[in-house]
């Protein structure tokens, strides 16, 4: 009798595939950390601008993200591109707004 067929594990696919997947980690890992920064950045701004909580610039930018459908990370590089100067393009002024 044979013992049933285990799947796969990445080990098993050789150092080839073992690194492969670390590399495609780390670049996730990168790229939360990025994201985590610009997030900071614009609670940062809407807490100097609006002199509100940081728990309440983080819950502005979830809301508009969602309400948006945008990412998180998107908003939050529309916020502090805002804070710098630059004209948005991806989140519509309200109407009558600036």
């Amino acid at each position: 009798m044979h013992a049933p067929h285990e799947p796969s594990t990445p080990d098993d696919q050789g150092p080839g595939a073992k690194t492969a997947r670390l590399e495609e980690e780390n670049a996730l890992l990168r790229q939360a950390v990025d994201s985590q920064a610009a997030i900071g950045q614009a609670v940062g701004v809407l807490i100097a601008v609006h002199r509100v909580p940081a728990a309440d610039g983080w819950d502005l930018l979830r809301q508009v993200s969602q309400n948006a459908n945008l990412k998180l990370h998107t908003v939050a590089d529309e916020v502090t591109g805002w804070a710098l100067g630059y004209r948005s393009s991806r989140i519509d002024a309200p109407p009558g707004g600036a």
